[in-house]
């Protein structure tokens, strides 16, 4: 995605060199250097709920300069600087993801997200949904723990399946991707939110595409799983050597 993201940038710079363009996500984190030399007025780091639209704040002459603004590299000179990341966002209270904003209806025209979703029927309304973020494991190839920091932060089991009712009931979506990067990390909690999503009876395919932990399956997930409308599950298998595994914290 890196590619179209420089191409959007050529494109929007030809029609004013004015325009602040800005970059962000787990790619850009940790690429930002790059980044920067290919042209980027700023790159934020991390999770940037609310570092970003504080910045957007700041850039609208509406609040000054503060510690709300942090965890970015910005254009000084003929290089850059950077402002070190310090706090991640409160994750469990954020605020609804403005979903009015998106088309939903016609997204998936343009966008072939998920597997699962391409494979049943292409034609159909689709969205993502994190419930948690970050992973209690320590895979030694994996950027979450940088990203997100150790361990998870979870939404609550209500927050979550509201989210899912408004997509279902306001916006027609009839697929939906969780792209959690542990959402089995608390069983409990996994379990409650399949089993809410059938006692609100909502009408949805949803999958597991990022995968969650092998372990952590058992028979009464699966059996959740599947009553609330999960079709598809990815699982890591990296290695089915002892030695690999161990040196990759496998």
């Amino acid at each position: 995605a890196i590619k179209n993201g420089f191409k959007i940038m050529e494109m929007v710079k030809s029609i004013n060199k004015k325009i602040i363009v800005v970059f962000g996500g787990v790619h850009c984190t940790f690429d930002f250097e790059r980044i920067m030399k290919k042209g980027a007025d700023a790159v934020f780091l991390k999770e940037a709920d609310q570092t970003f639209p504080a910045f957007i704040k700041y850039a609208r002459g509406e609040s000054d300069f503060d510690a709300s603004i942090h965890g970015f590299t910005y254009k000084s000179g003929k290089g850059f600087k950077k402002i070190e990341y310090t706090d991640p966002p409160d994750f469990e209270n954020l605020p609804m993801p403005a979903w009015d904003l998106v088309d939903t209806g016609n997204y998936h025209t343009v966008s072939k997200l998920c597997v699962l979703k391409n494979v049943l029927n292409d034609t159909a309304p689709t969205a993502i949904v994190q419930t948690l973020r970050g992973c209690v494991a320590r895979c030694t190839f994996c950027s979450v723990r940088n990203f997100n920091g150790l361990g998870i932060r979870a939404r609550t089991t209500k927050d979550v399946v509201d989210e899912i009712e408004l997509l279902v009931k306001d916006y027609g979506v009839k697929y939906l991707e969780v792209v959690d990067d542990d959402f089995t990390a608390d069983l409990k909690r996994a379990i409650a939110i399949c089993k809410e999503i059938t006692k609100r009876k909502l009408d949805i395919t949803w999958s597991l595409d990022n995968g969650i932990r092998l372990l952590t399956i058992s028979e009464e997930l699966a059996k959740n799983l599947v009553a609330s409308g999960c079709r598809m599950i990815s699982v890591g298998v990296e290695s089915g050597n002892k030695e690999i595994l161990h040196k990759i914290k496998k």
